[in-house]
């Protein structure tokens, strides 16, 4: 039964794809508060020193989804049709607003008119990161968000 295991494994193994390339990333980003502070909202990434109601801990997690498509075609003389050539990891389309609006609605939606402590990570899905598994092995960027929703009253 090991042998069948082993041998299992090796084949496996041979049909793997491999990953060549991996570009480098280099980007800028800000975040902008301005819009919750003119509705009266306050979002700080430090301890408030006023009066206030505690509401509770907020957290969101915002993973894009992700789909391994066709990148190029060739076409085979044998069946007379081009077929996939070569397979990218194509990313959905995230953006880091979306994090911040929706840990902004959950607390609102508590009765919070702030948060603070408010702190953000870069997270990873790696449910498919795993190359004894999957032959196209993927870690997945996505957000982090967190904080402490309090109603202010000053």
């Amino acid at each position: 039964m090991k042998k069948l295991i082993f041998l299992f494994s090796i084949f496996l193994i041979g049909c793997a794809i491999t990953i060549y390339n991996i570009d480098p990333i280099n980007e800028y980003f800000s975040i902008d508060f301005s819009k919750y502070t003119e509705i009266g909202f306050l979002i700080t990434p430090v301890n408030y020193t006023g009066k206030y109601e505690s509401i509770g801990m907020v957290e969101y997690k915002l993973i894009p989804g992700a789909k391994y498509l066709s990148t190029s075609k060739r076409y085979d003389p044998t069946i007379y049709e081009s077929i996939p050539s070569g397979y990218t990891w194509i990313f959905d389309d995230i953006e880091f607003s979306q994090a911040v609006d929706s840990i902004y609605f959950m607390a609102k939606s508590m009765g919070a008119n702030a948060i603070m402590n408010f702190n953000f990570s870069i997270v990873y899905n790696e449910v498919f990161n795993n190359p004894m598994i999957y032959s196209n092995s993927i870690k997945i960027p996505g957000y982090r968000i967190t904080g402490f929703a309090i109603k202010r009253i000053d």
